[in-house]
């Protein structure tokens, strides 16, 4: 489930930036140090890997995607993507 979580929440961040060549990449990047249990703890994860990606290799958002997911669907993803985002730039 984790890797399908995690291939439509990058999906849909990503939009045509897309690259299945990418998801090993981003389920390699260390978020959490517990078993991943429910599908909203593995969505809040998906998001953090999501941003921190994103940003450390300057991958664009697909607007449209990016407020459909964070925004309408599932608003409490918003600060799990935003702190990804802002550790991936360092």
């Amino acid at each position: 489930m984790s890797r399908l979580v995690h291939t439509l929440v990058y999906f849909l961040l990503v939009g045509q930036n897309y690259h299945p060549s990418h998801l090993q990449d981003l389920m390699a990047i260390p978020a959490s140090s517990r078993a991943i249990s429910s599908l909203q703890a593995c969505l809040g994860v998906a998001a953090y890997r999501s941003g921190f990606y994103m940003a450390a290799y300057n991958i664009p958002e697909s607007e449209v995607g990016r407020n459909w997911l964070l925004e309408k669907a599932f608003s409490s993803l918003r600060d799990f993507y935003q702190t990804g985002r802002l550790n991936g730039k360092q």
